[in-house]
């Protein structure tokens, strides 16, 4: 091996040593060649090689099996109160720099068994909002027709 490329190497390794710096020792991620599951549009569970860069740039990587079915679940559930503030709130966009300016989001209670909704001084862990209590409301009311926890 010459010195051009020893330190091509080097700045290879270099690189890779930054990548693993940034990334979180806590979050798997596939490697290059490795297999891992996603959940498809149907909600159903797919095993896929890491070439398909869109399901890992949308965070749909999962381990396991088990864990890409327990993603499953929680996509639904998340994508719902999505579905639900976007249709009845289209125009809405959440202003993060004004603390008085009131979002509304949502949350199920094991407790009450039901979906709630609060302003978000309260419950800020939605994952959609709403601009008003009415529109909140309908949107509390069609969540809970849903029957999804």
């Amino acid at each position: 091996m010459n010195i051009q490329e020893l330190e091509i190497k080097c700045a290879e390794l270099g690189a890779e040593i930054q990548r693993l710096k940034r990334q979180s020792q806590d979050v798997w991620e596939p490697t290059v060649g490795g297999l891992f599951w996603m959940v498809d549009w149907e909600g159903g569970v797919r095993r896929l090689n890491p070439n398909n860069r869109s399901a890992v740039a949308h965070h749909n990587v999962f381990k396991t099996e088990a864990l890409a079915r327990k993603a499953s679940v929680l996509q639904r559930r998340s994508n719902l109160v999505i579905q639900a503030c976007l249709n009845y709130d289209p125009d809405f966009v959440p202003c993060w720099r004004d603390d008085g300016r009131e979002k509304y989001g949502f949350h199920y209670s094991n407790n009450m068994q039901a979906w709630h909704y609060s302003t978000t001084f309260l419950n800020d862990t939605s994952v959609a909002y709403v601009s008003t209590p009415e529109i909140a409301y309908k949107v509390m009311e069609y969540l809970n027709s849903q029957e999804i926890k």
